[in-house]
């Protein structure tokens, strides 16, 4: 079957909610075009060089009916040979393979930029602070969970600024405390569930 999506896209930003969604949302398009088959692969570029990540794509899906490949913090790619090996790729991409270039910067290098192209690149921005807000009270409604204002600034104050993080923690509160949401609750289940490292250990010691 032709290839309807762009074999190369480059997803940049710090917003991993919304990527996560378009991720999802090629690989719902991949599966209605090439069937249930399909094969997915996930790389990180600081442990694996791209011309690994080009071979399984030259090779296409061995097992499947087409291949999704994520190739994440693809700002660590500086070596020539690395861009490269994109480059050569996507002048003869293999059809039914789609590959994901992601970063939480917003650039990389213009080289790997070229690769995927202005049109297949897109820059999740991150909210805010009123949007955010507005986002996590509406997550809650449409779970028929009422949380109260200051659950939701305390909710801000511990959560990265994206809203895979965000619903993370909301389906986790959900889970925890039921329909009804307080400030309380959330500094029992967040703030002191928190992982410990050795800054907030000394910040506790110093206190």
């Amino acid at each position: 079957m032709a290839q309807s999506l762009p074999p190369i896209v480059l997803f940049l930003g710090p917003e991993e909610g919304d990527k996560e969604r378009r991720i999802h949302a090629i690989r719902a398009a991949m599966r209605k075009s090439y069937g249930d088959g399909l094969e997915e692969h996930s790389f990180y570029a600081f442990e694996t060089p791209a011309h690994h990540v080009t071979g399984i794509l030259q090779n296409g899906s061995l097992f499947g009916s087409a291949a999704l490949v994520r190739y994440r913090g693809v700002e660590n790619l500086k070596k020539k040979d690395d861009i490269a090996s994109l480059a050569v790729y996507a002048g003869q991409p293999v059809d039914g393979t789609v590959l994901i270039l992601e970063s939480s910067e917003i650039s990389v290098h213009k080289d790997l930029e070229k690769v995927a192209g202005s049109a297949n690149k897109k820059i999740f921005w991150e909210m805010f602070e009123d949007q955010k807000q507005g986002w996590l009270q509406g997550y809650f409604r449409r779970h028929n969970v009422r949380i109260d204002p200051e659950a939701v600034e305390l909710m801000l104050e511990l959560v990265q600024n994206n809203t895979l993080e965000l619903r993370m923690e909301a389906d986790r509160l959900i889970a925890f405390v039921g329909d009804t949401i307080t400030a309380d609750d959330v500094d029992r289940y967040m703030y002191h569930a928190k992982e410990e490292s050795v800054f907030s250990l000394y910040d506790a010691v110093v206190d």
